[in-house]
């Protein structure tokens, strides 16, 4: 195998994407648990579309975590373009799902959809992922960058990558999914023609 497709444990990641990633991991587990602690405490589903909002205003103030956790990662790992990271963490995620959200919303559009959102309320959304999210995020990442320093492993790393030996073609990702699909695909099936055999009789 190349020494280009190789990466040891304490390495520092070859591209910054990852800890942009990492940032919008743990920005995307404190929503999650906002939102369902607010779900619980909260009469969230009292109007239509205020589930959306409370979901929009947690992932807002949330940037700051991303941007933090992101940022943090990258200086431990001992990066220096902490400036490409911050609009990696800024853009990347939002980025995605905002470009797919207009795209469906067109479509929704094209097709006379009672669930399309106006150009109005598109353009609130990214007036808010360009005014409060984004400034979180630098936020964040000062922090981080100031609180975070370069991580002092346990153990030595090498200059020179070591080869990674090749995979057995069953552990590979093709051959992984249709195994652990064989199991739950025939207990389903043989409780189903049970089930329909008995209702037919």
């Amino acid at each position: 195998m190349l020494a280009d497709d190789v990466d040891s444990a304490f390495r520092a990641p070859p591209y910054l994407f990852y800890s942009a990633l990492v940032g919008t991991g743990w920005q995307l587990i404190v929503l999650g648990l906002c939102v369902l602690t607010l779900t619980l405490f909260a009469s969230v589903y009292d109007e239509r579309g205020s589930a959306m909002s409370v979901f929009l205003v947690c992932y807002s103030l949330t940037s700051l975590i991303a941007g933090y956790a992101g940022a943090s990662f990258y200086k431990q790992y001992g990066g220096a373009e902490w400036k490409k990271c911050m609009l990696a963490t800024a853009g990347l995620y939002p980025g995605v799902c905002f470009g797919i959200a207009w795209l469906l919303n067109w479509i929704a559009v094209y097709y006379q959809s009672l669930a399309a959102f106006s150009f109005q309320t598109m353009l609130l959304m990214l007036v808010i992922w360009l005014c409060v999210s984004c400034p979180l995020v630098l936020l964040g990442t000062i922090a981080g960058r100031s609180t975070s320093v370069p991580g002092d492993f346990p153990c030595r790393i090498n200059s020179l990558r070591r080869p990674v030996p090749e995979n057995r073609w069953y552990t590979r990702p093709l051959a992984l999914a249709l195994f652990s699909g064989v199991l739950p695909f025939g207990s389903i099936f043989i409780e189903l023609y049970f089930v329909f055999t008995s209702f037919w009789n």
